[in-house]
């Protein structure tokens, strides 16, 4: 059942709410009221029937509230009684809620009437309770029976925020201590001028109430025996999932307005322009046309007489619902852990879908312990798991990464899929030209760690000098999302004013902090100094047959009429020189004519294997992948496979640990190619 929340919303409207203090640009009430109507405005965005509020008054020119008959009541008004939220009241309210003439009515009296409205509403269910307290605090309070209003308060457990609008550094009043204390006894939150003004700003975090989306049995070992397996159940919930923006809908534009429900005039209806279009929003109708090539007509076709097709070149393939169903697996709902594997062995970018948390079954002690021990064995090892899942039977399997993890003192794992190799797009780009010289190199290293260390966003002096708020990661928001539901909740009750600027909380992660960018102003220049002695014009490149031309008129004609006159195995044993050594400009043939040599075979590959390292540290990854293949091939012939496995395995973990910052991909492409170590099936005597 979803959870039941009812928020009373305690304002106050006495006379001087109605003034500008501290030198601030707005009245006390409408610095208040800035943090009220963003949170109505939430409310009416979720749209949730189980969250309801209520608005209250004291210091009001009139008095309505059930307990009026006591003068103690007096001055205090129920504006809004405990119901959802509805956009055509709370807009019909809006100009109500200002500063009245009076400074009588007791805010002990307020809290009162507010608490009685929220007892009977919320009875005996089980509620949030919250009551908000917007006020000044100026003028006098009766504190007479504080004690047992905040003992009744705290015994049903709702939850008071009080806002205060005036700064108790500047100004200071005979009940502020009692107030304080008054607070503290109902368990309540003290939001002072600057937290409301904090909380205004800051987006709102919509909280999800937790639900599992698969419930099942994690196994790990052989099912069949017992005594050689372990399986628990676990619950499995969304961690990460995007958050999309509100979708805009289609309506008709020269519909009038919907008309009130409270029963307000026509004319009084038709004046204000932003009320809902409730009935006119555009229905969708799709249909189905089929076009005849003979005719050249088309014509529509029922939905129920289409049926599902594949595309196979340019004829569609088709497959009825019973073929479908035959061609689904035979697999079994769970999570069964194939294996352990270094972290080292997952390129981080694998870790960037959307991500799960695995817990224990819910009050199961045996099954917490058991997740317990597995989480802490795989800390300790520094090992990550490989599962294959399924969510429902007869589904497609999925392969997924289980990360160990510990969020308040829980022990769970963190699920990512691992992409298929059809998933990932391997590309292969030149490298930049990069340094040879060691002192240019440690020039420009130092001159980018100035540069960064000038730009960390943590460092004191950059969080002083800036306005934003300070580094919180955990706190980056949705640019879009936000925007546009502050773009809704603005044109909702101000349908001709401007749109204001964003929250500062909002485009803080969206560009640089201007502190930061001086203090990194400096150490840019230097950086900058550094790099431009490196940049070299790239040489330029005579055309080929310019090239050609030069070599043709080069040869002399007593060399034109000796290879003339000389026999074919003549000129080849002229023009070919003995290969001695593996060369990096073409490695390939020179290990070729190494090897034809069968004493040098082992030299051979272990210059070849020196080339690659060479090839790789260049950024020559093509003819490092065409070497790595004619490596691998001859080693399969010649027997060499425990030479080649040991070497090939040396080298994935040197780029995996990013030892060749020019050849980030190659470890993927070495997968894709099949270029790993050689299996027993490979050889030729298998």
């Amino acid at each position: 059942m979803a959870d039941k929340k009812c928020t009373v919303y305690l304002l106050d409207l006495g006379n001087d709410m109605g003034k500008r203090y501290y030198g601030r640009n707005e009245t006390d009430l409408e610095y208040q009221m800035t943090f009220v109507w963003n949170s109505l405005s939430q409310r009416l965005l979720e749209n949730k029937k189980t969250d309801v509020i209520g608005i209250v008054g004291f210091k009001t020119d009139e008095s309505r509230n059930d307990l009026v008959e006591q003068e103690a009541y007096w001055n205090i008004a129920v504006f809004y009684p405990i119901q959802t939220a509805k956009f055509a009241q709370l807009q019909d309210l809006r100009p109500r809620l200002s500063a009245s003439k009076t400074m009588q009515g007791d805010l002990l009296s307020a809290i009162v009437v507010s608490f009685d409205l929220i007892g009977r509403y919320c009875k005996a269910n089980k509620w949030t309770k919250e009551l908000f307290i917007g006020t000044g605090a100026r003028g006098t309070i009766d504190f007479e029976d504080s004690d047992g209003i905040a003992e009744q308060i705290a015994q049903h457990d709702v939850h008071i925020t009080l806002g205060l609008t005036r700064d108790l550094k500047l100004e200071r009043h005979t009940y502020d201590n009692q107030l304080l204390q008054f607070l503290e006894k109902c368990n309540g939150k003290l939001l002072t001028a600057q937290n409301l003004m904090e909380e205004a700003q800051r987006p709102p975090i919509r909280k999800v109430k937790p639900v599992p989306i698969f419930r099942g049995i994690l196994s790990l070992g052989n099912p069949q025996d017992p005594d050689a397996s372990l399986a628990f159940p676990i619950e499995r919930y969304p961690y990460t999932r995007i958050a999309k923006p509100p979708v805009s809908t289609a309506f008709d534009a020269s519909a009038k307005p919907s008309a009130d429900p409270s029963g307000a005039d026509n004319d009084e209806v038709m004046s204000q322009p932003n009320l809902g279009m409730h009935s006119d929003v555009v229905s969708t109708i799709r249909t189905y046309v089929v076009h005849d090539p003979v005719k050249d007509e088309t014509f529509e076709v029922d939905r129920k007489d289409l049926e599902s097709g594949y595309s196979y070149g340019r004829t569609i393939i088709p497959i009825s619902s019973t073929d479908e169903d035959i061609m689904s697996l035979d697999t079994q709902a769970g999570l069964e852990v194939l294996g352990f594997a270094p972290k080292s062995c997952f390129p981080p970018f694998y870790f960037m879908s959307e991500t799960n948390l695995i817990v224990n079954k819910k009050d199961d002690e045996q099954t917490a312990t058991q997740l317990t021990s597995f989480v802490e064995a795989m800390i300790q090892e520094d090992r990550y798991a490989l599962a294959r899942f399924v969510n429902k039977n007869h589904n497609g399997p999925i392969l997924l990464v289980l990360i160990p993890h510990i969020e308040n003192g829980t022990h769970c794992l963190i699920d990512v899929q691992l992409p298929y190799a059809e998933d990932v797009r391997a590309f292969s780009f030149p490298s930049l030209e990069h340094v040879t010289t060691g002192e240019e190199k440690m020039r420009v290293q130092n001159a980018v760690d100035a540069y960064v260390s000038s730009m960390l966003l943590d460092n004191p002096a950059i969080q002083q000098s800036s306005k934003a708020p300070v580094f919180e990661p955990q706190f980056s928001y949705s640019v879009m999302r936000h925007r546009i539901q502050q773009a809704i909740q603005h044109y909702a009750f101000h349908p001709n004013a401007p749109l204001p600027e964003p929250s500062p909380y909002l485009v803080h992660y969206t560009h640089a902090p201007e502190a930061a960018l001086r203090n990194a102003q400096d150490a840019l220049n230097t950086l900058q100094g550094v790099l431009e002695p490196i940049v070299h014009e790239a040489p330029k490149v005579e055309p080929a047959e310019k090239e050609s031309q030069v070599s043709v008129l080069s040869i002399s004609d007593a060399e034109i009429e000796a290879m003339l006159n000389s026999t074919a195995e003549e000129q080849l044993e002229t023009e070919k020189e003995p290969v001695l050594h593996v060369s990096a400009s073409d490695p390939v043939y020179t290990f070729y004519e190494l090897i034809k040599n069968p004493f040098g075979l082992d030299d051979a590959i272990t210059e070849m294997e020196s080339a690659i390292r060479l090839l790789l540290t260049e950024g020559k990854l093509d003819s490092a992948k065409e070497s790595l293949i004619a490596l691998r091939e001859t080693c399969i012939r010649e027997d060499e496979s425990e030479q080649y496995n040991g070497f090939i395995v040396e080298l994935q973990n040197e780029l995996i640990s990013g030892k060749y910052q020019n050849a980030m991909n190659f470890e993927q492409l070495i997968l894709q190619q099949h270029l790993g170590s050689i299996s027993f099936d490979e050889l030729p005597m298998s």
